[in-house]
């Protein structure tokens, strides 16, 4: 029999930290942005063009008696991007998470790409997690705690058609073995995670799996859960590997996929 008061069971995993997700606007990083700020994070919404998106997730958060800011920044320049954390800092102080999602999806495939659309690919999706980890670093290291999360995918396992947004995809992951490398003696844990089918919020198939793309009822047909991804559904293991609850785990990543790639 348990009796008294647990003073923990109440408190949030994430309270008295601040979040900078990139990519916050729609997807799995508006998803994020709302989940953290229910754990009791301060979140920043970053966006790069979707600004509606982003005002949308704040509001959200806000609604739902969260903390949040907007900040608009295109994480493949250095200069807004460090502009964007001294924003940050002259609102919240510093930042304790850091969320690299930030990506660009690929218009053509290899055939039908072009150099100017691999040198875009690569600044966003690859130089973006550079920029961002550069610019919170410091923060962390004073601090000598803080988590960072890369987004990469399941895609650079098999291949894909899409080379230039596989490639980058790929280099994350090599990315966020070497830098936990660097950073562990500061105590910072960066991991990445590897999502697989993740819809939209308004795509028709979440509801309705007829309505899936052939491509994605074949990456279905491979799954071992059957099932189409939400973005709700990853937001799990981004709280856990923010919390307190993952600070043994450093240079890891974490395939959310439905099992795809059980393979």
């Amino acid at each position: 029999m348990i009796s008294g008061t647990d003073k923990t069971a109440n408190k949030k995993r994430l309270e008295g930290m601040v979040a900078l997700i990139t990519g916050a606007s729609s997807g799995i990083g508006a998803a994020v942005a709302k989940a953290y700020a229910s754990e009791g994070a301060k979140v920043v919404v970053n966006y790069s063009s979707n600004e509606n998106g982003a005002k949308k997730t704040a509001e959200s958060i806000k609604q739902s008696g969260g903390i949040s800011a907007v900040i608009k920044a295109d994480v493949s320049s250095i200069d807004e991007v460090g502009a964007m954390v001294n924003t940050i800092h002259n609102t919240f102080g510093q930042v304790d998470i850091l969320v690299n999602n930030a990506a660009i999806l690929p218009r053509n495939f290899w055939e039908s790409s072009s150099e100017e659309q691999w040198d875009l690919m690569m600044a966003v999706n690859l130089k973006g997690h550079y920029n961002c980890t550069k610019a919170v670093e410091d923060d962390m290291k004073q601090k000598k705690y803080g988590k960072i999360i890369n987004v990469s995918s399941v895609v650079f396992i098999e291949g894909y058609e899409a080379v230039d947004y596989t490639s980058t995809k790929a280099a994350i992951v090599g990315f966020t073995r070497s830098i936990a490398g660097v950073l562990g003696a500061y105590n910072i844990c960066v991991n990445s995670i590897l999502p697989g089918l993740v819809l939209k919020a308004h795509d028709p198939a979440l509801n309705d799996m007829s309505k899936l793309e052939d491509e994605h009822k074949e990456i279905i047909k491979r799954q071992i859960l059957k099932t189409v991804g939400r973005p709700d559904y990853v937001t799990g293991a981004f709280i856990f590997l923010a919390s307190h609850e993952s600070d043994f785990i450093t240079g890891s990543c974490l395939a959310v996929d439905g099992g795809y790639t059980r393979y």
